[in-house]
């Protein structure tokens, strides 16, 4: 069985998101992967903290510049796809319900990520509730 949670994407709104099944899920994270793998080690950066050690920061203006210039028009419809599969509505519902609400679109869908695939992320060397943290 599938599992779920509630999530909040604003103040008045609350979705179920279910786990994608083990299909659509080896197809979105195989696409996922090469998004976002590429983006987010290209936008890592040694700094220093107050104490003066070595700490890596994630330049998240970078790494979404990079998410951007590499999604095409059959993405962003596999997207939409994997939402409305997770929040198990139609894909025109969805693509209604976020028109001109894209952070609320965002949010959503890196929390199915985030739901989905975070322990094959941890695998391959990253956090993507630390990363997204700041």
């Amino acid at each position: 069985m599938r599992k779920q949670k509630v999530v909040q994407v604003n103040e008045t709104q609350e979705y179920v998101i279910t786990q994608l099944d083990a299909k659509r899920g080896l197809q979105l994270f195989k696409k996922l992967q090469k998004v976002l793998t590429p983006a987010v080690f290209g936008s890592l950066k040694e700094t220093k903290n107050e104490q003066g050690e070595d700490v890596v920061n994630i330049d998240m203006v970078n790494m979404i510049a990079s998410i951007s210039s590499q999604l095409d028009d059959f993405d962003t419809d596999e997207i939409i796809k994997a939402i409305a599969y997770s929040i198990e509505k139609q894909e025109q519902v969805v693509s209604e319900e976020f028109a001109g609400k894209y952070a609320e679109l965002a949010k959503l869908f890196l929390e199915i990520v985030i739901f989905n695939f975070n322990d094959a992320f941890i695998s391959l060397g990253f956090d993507m509730k630390e990363i997204l943290k700041g």
